[in-house]
């Protein structure tokens, strides 16, 4: 059975082809290399089959990575298969960078340059509890006021999940903090 074109569902424009076809059902004869190995339940399920974008070549969807996008929390694959992805990624040794200067254009208006400047300013330090890139093992994540969505500095990701869960409420830090030192001389007390 084949599925006609249909796009992807990746943030990219690329249209990737789906073929399922039933287990054992090959473009050949039955044999050694491409026969399925038999169902315990009677009933076989279907095999999906994915086409590279770049060497069109027919695969199992089983050779082809998936990637997850946490801004909109969805799996969705890549338009290539393992080894074109691998030599893609070789000849492409600024993909990460690239990827990561589109983010920063599309969520903050911010170049790479601007943000790599930023994050020099704070000598590469959270600037709520100075732990450094380093130490962390990460770069800093971009903080931002989700009201205006103007850029306000550069946080480790606890620090910025901490405002983002207090919805950037000072009333309800400051309580925080109130209940934390509270806590605090009760036990030292």
């Amino acid at each position: 059975m084949f599925t006609p074109s249909r796009r992807c569902g990746s943030p990219c424009s690329t249209v990737s082809r789906l073929v399922v076809r039933e287990a054992g059902q090959g473009n050949g004869p039955r044999g050694k290399h491409n026969s399925s190995p038999p169902s315990t339940s009677g009933r076989e399920e279907p095999i999906v089959i994915r086409v590279c974008s770049l060497c069109k070549a027919e695969k199992s969807a089983d050779e082809f990575y998936w990637f997850f996008d946490k801004w909109t929390e969805r799996k969705y694959p890549s338009s290539r298969c393992r080894p074109c992805h691998q030599k893609y990624k070789r000849n492409n040794p600024n993909t990460q960078r690239n990827r990561k200067s589109e983010k920063l254009a599309l969520r903050y208006g911010l170049t790479y340059a601007q943000w790599t400047a930023l994050r020099e300013s704070t000598g590469f330090r959270c600037m709520i509890c100075g732990i450094s890139e380093t130490e962390l093992g990460k770069r800093l994540d971009v903080d931002h006021c989700h009201r205006t969505g103007k850029v306000r500095g550069v946080l480790c990701n606890p620090c910025n999940k901490v405002l983002g869960i207090a919805r950037d409420s000072i009333p309800t830090l400051t309580a925080a903090i109130a209940y934390l030192n509270l806590n605090h001389k009760v036990q030292h007390s």
